[in-house]
Order: C-alpha cells, then structure tokens, then sequence
C-alpha cells in the first residue's frame, strides 16, 4: 500500500495542472474504496467475533443444563428404585413374620434374611442419596429410620402410616426434582 501511495505521488510531481488532479482523483478513488472495504471486514470481523462468542457461551449454558438435567433424573431415578426395594423387601419380610415362619429372637429362612440383606442394602444407598440440608429429604430420611428401627431390629410388625408417609415424601422428592429437572436446573 505504501508502494502505491509513493506511485500517486510521483504521479502528481510530474504532472501539474489540472491534469495532476485528474489523474490524482483517477488513482485516489480506488484507494479509498479499498480503504473503506478493509476497514469494513475488519468492522464485520469484529461483529462476527463477538456473535460467534456469544453463541458459543449460550451453547456451553445449554449444554451444562442438559448434563445436570440428566445427572439429576438419574439420581430420582436411583433413588426411586431404592425405595421400591426396601419397601418391596420389608413386605416380604413382614409376610414371613405374619405367616410365622419367623419366630422372634429364632432363626429365619433364607429369604428372610436375602430380604433383609437387600433392605439393609437398600436403606444405606438411600441415606447416601439424600441431602441433609433439604426438608423433605429429612422428613424421608427420619420415616425411612423408624421403619429401619421398628421392623429390622426389632422385627416388628410394619406400621402402615409409616409406610404411607414414605411413599408420600417420596412423591413430594420426585415432584420437586421433577420441576427442576424441565427447568434445566
């Protein structure tokens, strides 16, 4: 571009007149609309730069709401299965006990004790799954102990409010990690 500004003026020396500003005008034109076009792509470059930064930023939002989401429906669902299951076991074992196959302070038949095994099993994943720090999971948590408490070790019969309220704080746990699961948070 330099090389082309020093030819223009060279030009310009050696014609005078109103010839040297004819030609001056010839030449500068293209040179300014040349100026102009880069100036005009760097311009573009810039807004081009700036969309595709914000774009990709929104793209890396959804992205990230879309893993939680799914993080988070594995865990109901984890969660869910685990308390299908201690409720599943304890009924068996509460069926055993009813039919007196399960004399207390005795021996137990096998599948008592593989039911039990899987309650137990059931009962620590849920305690893990939980968080302390929100109500309902407390609430869920708390019922889930005194079932744990009355039944296993103390092989009582099972209390049914007992086994209501677990079912329903469940319910109330899927309900409100449903909403936040279609919310993307």
């Amino acid at each position: 571009m330099e090389i082309l500004a020093e030819a223009i003026v060279e030009a310009a020396k050696i014609i005078s007149g109103e010839q040297s500003v004819t030609i001056f005008a010839i030449v500068a034109s293209p040179v300014v609309a040349l100026l102009i076009f880069f100036f005009s792509l760097s311009s573009n470059r810039t807004s081009l730069d700036m969309q595709f930064k914000s774009q990709s930023e929104q793209l890396e939002r959804q992205l990230l709401a879309t893993i939680r989401s799914e993080k988070r429906q594995a865990w109901i669902n984890d969660l869910r299965s685990e308390i299908a299951s201690i409720l599943a076991n304890i009924n068996i074992m509460d069926d055993l006990l009813k039919k007196g196959f399960v004399a207390p302070g005795g021996t137990v038949p096998m599948e008592y004790a593989d039911a039990e095994g899987s309650a137990y099993l059931s009962y620590s994943k849920i305690r893990l799954l939980m968080n302390p720090k929100e109500n309902l999971h407390q609430n869920l948590v708390s019922d889930i102990d005194a079932l744990v408490n009355n039944f296993l070790h103390n092989r009582s019969s099972t209390n049914q409010s007992l086994l209501n309220n677990i079912v329903t704080n469940s319910q109330a746990i899927f309900k409100e990690e449903w909403i936040r699961v279609k919310s993307g948070n």
